[in-house]
């Protein structure tokens, strides 16, 4: 059984660019506080983000859109109209699935974290994994997102390779880039 819609893990506040409840015509620069609680996952699009906005004007309105129509606070600078969207930092691959599962790693809980390729500070939210995909269920290239809050008030949706965790109780993060080449191969108990 596919989801296409599900909870986030625990639904917390941010803002939506009013640009996108406009359709992208007007209202840059402008924004509504929202409380984002819930998801719609479609294999091969972008993550939406499900809100109700709490700003007076609006307030009690439901909303879907984009990841990249959201903030956690709003940013010193708003978008231009009619420039594209840069996705290196909002989700830089596509939905691997439309059926998924949302949790939040106890050990990730609200963890700094540097998100590649220019270490911009983050901190955790939630994560998402996918199923029931040629793409998702393939080993070398399954990848599961996670939910992450940037320094600059994006929202972001990143995946274990672009993500470096901070924790100085435990470690000093690393200056360069892991060795690492991805796991082949399927293994089995039997």
């Amino acid at each position: 059984m596919s989801f296409i819609i599900g909870s986030c893990e625990k639904w917390f506040p941010g803002f939506i660019r009013r640009e996108y409840t406009r359709n992208l015509q007007d209202g840059h620069g402008d924004y509504y506080a929202c409380f984002i609680h819930g998801l719609r996952v479609i294999q091969g699009r972008s993550l939406y983000f499900q809100c109700v906005m709490s700003d007076d004007a609006v307030a009690g309105a439901g909303f879907l859109a984009p990841i990249e129509a959201f903030c956690w606070k709003i940013p010193v600078a708003p978008r231009t109209k009619g420039v594209p969207v840069d996705m290196t930092y909002i989700q830089p691959w596509d939905n691997f699935s439309s059926t998924f599962g949302v949790h939040e790693f106890d050990f990730h809980r609200r963890m700094k974290a540097l998100i590649l390729p220019d270490r911009i500070p983050a901190r955790y939210r939630f994560s998402i994994d996918f199923e029931g995909s040629a793409l998702s269920e393939y080993g070398e290239q399954h990848k599961h997102l996670h939910v992450m809050e940037m320094e600059n008030g994006q929202i972001g949706a990143f995946p274990n390779n672009r993500i470096i965790w901070c924790d100085p109780a435990f470690w000093e993060p690393m200056t360069e880039r892991p060795d690492f080449i991805a796991l082949a191969g399927e293994y089995m108990a039997e």
